[in-house]
């Protein structure tokens, strides 16, 4: 990350809070860690695939300076993850997540 600059530091640190929500939201509704490690597999492998549309680190490696297109692009996967996050622990599923968590619950 060294010499990279600050558009594309700020592009990754909002990608990463985004797939940070994601991978909490389903891990708290399957509860279950297997679940999120295989939607992170899936997303390196989409990425080895087609950097441009997984994320600014690989979009980087690709081209030194990610063109406005690129940036454009994760901005768009970044709020559309974030918004599957937040639609995985919205208010409505909280009891299910309470349910979920409360087999884990040993007395």
């Amino acid at each position: 990350m060294s010499g990279a600059d600050v558009r594309y530091r700020i592009v990754q640190a909002f990608f990463t809070v985004c797939l940070g929500v994601f991978f909490a939201g389903v891990y708290l509704r399957s509860g279950n860690l297997i679940a999120p490690i295989i939607a992170h597999a899936l997303m390196d492998i989409t990425g080895l695939t087609n950097p441009t549309l997984i994320g600014p680190k690989v979009a980087a490696v690709v081209s030194q300076t990610p063109s406005s297109l690129e940036f454009i692009l994760i901005i768009l996967l970044s709020l559309i993850i974030l918004a599957f996050g937040l639609y995985y622990i919205r208010k409505e599923k909280w009891d299910d997540i309470d349910k979920t968590w409360d087999e884990f619950i040993i007395e």
